[in-house]
Formats: structure tokens, sequence, C-alpha cells
């Protein structure tokens, strides 16, 4: 296991890992939603890039990425194979111990898994 700091080379790897947990964390709501890719949503990938973005790799595959700008957690994604192993675990804990201050989260309401 290894958490490291994002690279310009490793953007298709987060934008897969995005792109197929983004919907993920908003199945619990009532409305239905469509997935606007990550290269295609303007907003949240300048939001991704003026933050600092760290990867959690194994060898050579990445399974997980995280973001924070300030004190704001701005990204936490594990791509769908590595779920429950640990891999977001790792990426909170190691975000928190970088953010100096009270750490702030948005989650949606209707996410019980992320806000247990």
């Amino acid at each position: 296991m290894n958490i490291r700091a994002y690279t310009q080379d490793d953007f298709s790897a987060i934008s897969e890992i995005y792109n197929r947990s983004k919907l993920d964390e908003l199945k619990f709501e009532d409305a239905e939603f469509e997935l606007l890719p990550l290269e295609e949503d303007e907003e949240r990938y300048c939001s991704l890039m003026e933050s600092e973005i760290y990867v959690y790799q194994t060898q050579d595959q990445i399974s997980g990425f995280a973001a924070i700008f300030e004190n704001e957690i701005r990204a936490l994604f594990v791509h769908p194979n590595s779920r429950g192993e640990g891999v977001g675990k790792k990426l909170i804990e190691f975000l928190l111990s970088m953010i100096q201050g009270e750490p702030c989260l948005y989650v949606a309401s209707s996410n019980q898994p992320a806000l247990d």
C-alpha cells in the first residue's frame, strides 16, 4: 500500500474511479441522476485540480483517491472492486492527519454508509 501525491499521469485512473463511483453516493436519493463524467464536469474538475490530490496505489494499480483544499475534504473515491478493503479508511485517516483545524466534508444526507 502506498498513498502518494497525484501526478498528471494518474488522471485516467482517477477519472475512471470517479466515473464508476460518483452515482453510488446518490443511490439512496429518491431522484434519478445521470453521470456527468469528470472530464466533462468543468466545475468539479476545476475544484479537484485546485486541491491537493492523493492516490492509493498497490503495485501498479490505483484503487482510490482523495483530495483536500485547506480544511475541506473535496473528494474520496474508491474503485468498486476495492471497496471493503480499508482503502477509504486509510485515505481519510491520511487526509485528516494533514488538516490543521476542524475538517469539513460534505456528504449527501441520504448516504448513510458515508455518514457512519
